[in-house]
């Protein structure tokens, strides 16, 4: 069984895997639990449908994606690090 943190760490990239923004293990991560958590499905199901909404556009170059992921994570890093406060401040 995964504890509550884990499970809100994976909850939180529910939207980015549904835009097929999450790879490695990552990926393999989220899609395990999703085998296990119905509440996480319906949820993957929505944000699917609301994806499904949005006008498509080109996806960014490999390495401008690869920046702007990175740039994510650290972000990440630190909410969890500092508590969640503060707001995303690209370099």
């Amino acid at each position: 069984m995964m504890d509550a943190g884990g499970h809100s760490e994976l909850q939180a990239l529910l939207g980015a895997y549904a835009l097929g923004a999450v790879e490695g293990a990552e990926r393999v991560a989220i899609e395990a639990h999703l085998e296990g958590c119905a509440p996480c499905r319906r949820e993957l199901a929505q944000l699917r449908e609301a994806a499904g909404t949005l006008p498509t556009a080109p996806r960014p170059p490999d390495e401008l994606w690869r920046r702007i992921v990175d740039e994510v994570r650290v972000f990440e890093q630190e909410e969890r690090e500092h508590g969640g406060e503060g707001e995303f401040q690209p370099d």
